[in-house]
């Protein structure tokens, strides 16, 4: 009989305190949403200032209708580069295979669209120094070739003075056998002549046709405004649960104050 009357008691109280918070529950809404505004503010103001985001995207340069260096080799370089700066994300386009994705956050819309700029110029400068190691490696190869060829004409002078020695076609014994020591390194300074002659053509083909199209850089013209998402929605959640208990402790004080006053006094 008396854990009847003790499970009744119990329900009629847990029955009280949901009646004191419906009738009170426009208060606890307005504590609980000023308890919001006043966490979020609070978090914007302690954690680190408004942030902005700046996004670019980098069209690798072409030379010789390749690219000046590939993806990788680039993002390894700009990896390298941007060591000193700070909020900086480099990654690979999904879509094109010859763009790269640079992503600076800066305390103020100037410094993050500067940091891009100076990266992007970074990567210009690296393919423009590459274009040119590239040309002059050309211009050296036909040099190269060049002074083989000449070189190889002067052995073949050589052999053909040599050869304008025998009487042909009345050759002694001895003659004979001294021009079959000629015969065996003729077809070798031939073959080598048209070789390197064939390699000159490539080589001063290919640098007539070294078209160069430089890196573009491709910059937003207004950065965005960048919030802390995740530290603001905690914020709310703290802000929230403590209004919401304060609110609440605020029912209940007022509903004993109400019941209790007279006897106070």
């Amino acid at each position: 009989m008396i854990q009847k009357h003790q499970v009744e008691y119990e329900e009629i109280n847990l029955i009280g305190y949901i009646r004191t918070i419906k009738r009170h529950r426009a208060f606890i809404g307005k504590v609980a949403l000023a308890s919001i505004v006043i966490a979020m503010v609070v978090s914007v103001a302690i954690t680190s200032p408004l942030r902005y985001k700046s996004e670019g995207k980098i069209s690798l340069g072409k030379f010789q209708g390749e690219l000046i260096e590939s993806r990788e080799e680039a993002i390894s370089f700009l990896t390298e580069e941007v060591n000193t700066f700070k909020g900086v994300e480099i990654k690979e386009d999904d879509v094109r295979p010859k763009v790269i994705i640079v992503r600076v956050n800066g305390s103020s819309l100037e410094q993050a669209k500067s940091t891009l700029k100076t990266i992007g110029d970074a990567l210009l400068n690296h393919h423009d120094a590459l274009y040119k190691k590239k040309m002059a490696s050309l211009e050296e190869g036909i040099q190269l070739t060049q002074k083989s060829i000449e070189e190889n004409k002067v052995y073949l002078d050589q052999f053909q003075g040599g050869v304008s020695r025998f009487s042909l076609p009345f050759l002694s014994l001895p003659q004979a056998t001294a021009l079959q020591a000629y015969i065996p390194a003729y077809k070798p300074l031939i073959d080598r002549t048209n070789e390197l002659n064939q390699k000159l053509r490539e080589l001063e083909l290919a640098k007539s046709k070294s078209e160069y199209k430089r890196t573009k850089i491709q910059t937003p013209l207004a950065p965005s405004a960048v919030f802390k998402g995740g530290t603001l929605l905690v914020s709310a959640a703290v802000g929230l649960l403590l209004g919401g208990v304060l609110g609440i402790f605020w029912a209940f004080g007022k509903e004993w104050w109400d019941k209790n006053k007279n006897l106070l006094k």
